[in-house]
């Protein structure tokens, strides 16, 4: 199986040290924040050539490769979905370059979670604002074809701060209603488990199988990997279901222990993905 691990799991000073380590293990796949990747660039948005170059060069001395882009809308400001014709401008100027940066770095796929750029407000109701979503959607998609990539749309759970797409049923339902084939689904592991929903795994990727791009192992809120009954699980049906694209471990910086917590991640994830 493709593995690889979010880059939101350590410092950027650190990195040297996490990719010997994926190399030792055999991950072939890093995702990234854009800020972290690009930590010394001014603009992230609009990287110096030849700095994006050195940092890719970097992960291929280590047989690593981007291969998702996460934290789309970090920092971003009045970059909403929902509040407004300007903040949805925003939103979609913001995405824009996200994905025109995707192109430029010849990555394969973006994370869309951005919890609380896609609330609600109380004003709206949810059909009134997925048929906003769609539209918006709609249009990404077409952007993100001419630049060869894929957005996966992450289910948020409540407690992350959004009322809007909040299981992987409602995610199926929208991403089926933009009918784009470059908008397509992230399964989440840290929302099934939230949502309680892990018991019906099977039946979950029997449904969304023709859309599903990406899969992030994470726990609740991004702590490090330790439920081996959610492993088991989720690789018994990821290999019943002949799933060929990449699993992406999701954690956030440990605040100490910060390696070994990493460490101990891949080796139980790698337990389990063989």
């Amino acid at each position: 199986m493709k593995l690889a691990i979010s880059n939101i799991a350590w410092d950027p000073k650190q990195r040297i040290e996490i990719y010997q380590l994926l190399k030792k293990e055999k991950f072939k796949g890093i995702e990234i924040a854009p800020m972290l990747f690009l930590f010394d660039e001014k603009n992230f948005l609009k990287p110096n050539k030849k700095n994006y170059k050195k940092k890719i060069f970097e992960l291929k001395k280590f047989n690593l490769k981007i291969i998702s882009m996460q934290s789309l809308l970090y920092n971003s400001e009045n970059c909403d979905l929902f509040k407004g014709e300007r903040n949805r401008k925003n939103f979609i100027a913001r995405m824009t370059k996200i994905i025109n940066l995707a192109g430029i770095l010849k990555i394969p796929n973006l994370v869309f979670g951005s919890p609380k750029n896609r609330v609600i407000p109380q004003n709206m109701d949810y059909m009134s604002a997925e048929k906003v979503a769609v539209k918006v959607f709609r249009k990404l998609g077409k952007i993100a074809k001419k630049n060869n990539t894929y957005i996966s749309i992450e289910s948020n759970p409540k407690v992350y701060g959004t009322n809007f797409l909040n299981n992987i049923y409602q995610t199926y339902n929208f991403v089926k209603k933009v009918n784009s084939k470059n908008i397509r689904i992230i399964l989440d592991t840290g929302e099934l488990v939230i949502n309680k929903e892990l018991k019906d795994l099977k039946k979950i990727l029997e449904k969304i199988k023709k859309f599903i791009n990406h899969v992030h192992i994470s726990q609740p809120f991004l702590k490090p990997i330790n439920n081996e009954y959610l492993l088991k699980n989720i690789f018994k049906e990821l290999k019943k279901l002949k799933y060929a694209g990449w699993i992406s471990i999701e954690m956030k910086k440990p605040d100490f222990n910060n390696y070994k917590k990493i460490l101990n991640s891949i080796k139980k994830v790698k337990k389990f993905s063989i």
